[in-house]
């Protein structure tokens, strides 16, 4: 929510790349988690997705990406709002 009031988040090419290292850092958070815990952190990040403003899942095909992972990231946050 601190992004939406920065005049860069109208920049889509801004949005989209911070939204690839968010992803990144809340997959790799799952990652770290025990089993038993995984559940209940997806649910919760369900949760925080449902207020987030629609234009931050926008990911442009030509958005670029350092680990060339964006096919997945996006894969974890279609997985992550079902």
């Amino acid at each position: 929510q601190l992004f939406q009031a920065h005049p860069d988040f109208h920049n889509q090419a801004q949005r989209a790349a911070l939204m690839l290292g968010v992803l990144r850092l809340l997959r790799w958070c799952e990652e770290q988690s025990a089993t038993y815990h995984v559940e209940g952190y997806r649910a919760a990040l369900g949760q925080l997705m449902v207020g987030l403003d629609p234009e931050y899942l926008v990911i442009p095909v030509g958005t670029p990406s350092s680990r060339n992972d964006r096919d997945v990231l996006i894969q974890y946050a279609k997985e992550v709002l079902l």
